[in-house]
């Protein structure tokens, strides 16, 4: 979901999402129906939510609410935020206090040492379809330099060498082109 939505937006998507028919008014009533009849059927909705660090407080209280839905003490629909460092320092924050008593697990995903970034690499090449390597030992050790093992920062630094490689005419990407 988008992270700048209201909490009348949020409500809004979640009934699209778990296909609650668009009308005006939709109230936690209607999902909490839908939501029995997907539980009937093995099915468990999950709102997924990046960048959650941009969340007003009216959607996470809005959220909340929404992990009150249960049947048998079962929860209906699930609730997953990521984002940035600093969404956990928000949720820390007394005003939130309701919210973090309803967090089953939460995780934060440091930096990457320099193995972890190279199958991250290669992970990421294998999706897009590459099989053999592309980085060298040497271009890896630049990119993990440069960029902490932030897998963002990771991201955009391959970005880059992939197109200054492309620029060049090179098949391989060395440590000369990740420097760059």
């Amino acid at each position: 979901l988008n992270p700048r939505l209201t909490a009348a937006g949020l409500l809004k998507a979640v009934a699209e999402g778990i296909g609650v028919s668009q009308r005006r008014g939709i109230g936690p009533e209607d999902l909490a129906e839908r939501l029995a009849a997907l539980d009937a059927e093995g099915r468990f909705p999950v709102v997924l939510v990046d960048e959650a660090q941009l969340l007003s407080k009216a959607v996470i209280d809005e959220l909340r609410l929404l992990t009150n839905l249960q049947l048998d003490d079962r929860n209906l629909l699930g609730v997953v935020l990521l984002g940035q460092p600093e969404l956990r320092a928000r949720l820390r924050k007394p005003a939130f206090e309701a919210f973090r008593q309803r967090v089953g697990a939460s995780y934060h995903l440091g930096p990457l040492d320099r193995e972890e970034l190279g199958n991250y690499v290669a992970h990421r090449l294998k999706v897009a379809g590459r099989i053999e390597p592309l980085f060298t030992e040497g271009a890896l050790e630049v990119v993990h330099a440069a960029s902490a093992g932030v897998p963002r920062r990771v991201n955009n630094l391959c970005a880059s060498a992939l197109l200054e490689a492309f620029g060049r005419g090179a098949a391989m990407i060395d440590a000369a082109i990740a420097e760059n």
